[in-house]
């Protein structure tokens, strides 16, 4: 998990968003700290921001297309007495 939340934060640090003709530089947005809220959860975000959290993804998915939202970023916030995993091997 920790891993995925390293890449997602790298991933959101440097990108790029367009407006109009000219590009803007996002700041950096600290993922871990933004789904410390939603434990246990399946959270969605968009534009720097948790739009949407449930139980299960399904769930998520379901209401992600209630609200017509579209290219959002899902990620489990762990629990913190839940075991992380590293890999398979």
């Amino acid at each position: 998990m920790r891993a995925i939340l390293r890449r997602l934060f790298h991933r959101y640090a440097v990108r790029m968003a367009t407006s109009s003709d000219k590009v803007v530089r996002l700041d950096p947005i600290p993922v871990a700290q933004m789904v410390r809220a939603f434990e246990g959860n399946w959270v969605a975000i968009k534009n720097g921001e948790v739009v949407q959290a449930a139980e299960t993804p399904g769930l998520l998915s379901l209401r992600l297309k209630e609200g017509q939202i579209r290219n959002a970023t899902i990620v489990r916030a762990r629990r913190h007495d839940e075991t992380e995993l590293v890999g398979l091997g």
